[in-house]
C-alpha cells in the first residue's frame, strides 16, 4: 500500500504554498486521490513522479 500524504505535506516538501499544490493538481500535473467529498492526499510515487518529470537537467536550463 502506497503511503498518502496531506497536501500541507507535499507543499512543504516541495517549498510551495497549499493553493499552488492544489493548482497542480487541477492542472493534472499531479495526480491525487479523493478521500470522501472534500480530501486530497497525493501518494509518494505520484509526488516522486511529479519531480523526477520536472526535474532540470543543467545542460537543457537557458536562463534569458
Amino acid at each position: 500500500m502506497e503511503k498518502l500524504l496531506y497536501i500541507h505535506r507535499v507543499a512543504k516538501a516541495l517549498d510551495c504554498s497549499r493553493p499552488m499544490v492544489y493548482k497542480l493538481i487541477y492542472e493534472g500535473k499531479i495526480k491525487a486521490v479523493r478521500i470522501g467529498k472534500r480530501g486530497l492526499r497525493i501518494s509518494e510515487p505520484s509526488l516522486s513522479k511529479f519531480i523526477e518529470k520536472n526535474t532540470v537537467i543543467p545542460e537543457e536550463f537557458h536562463a534569458e
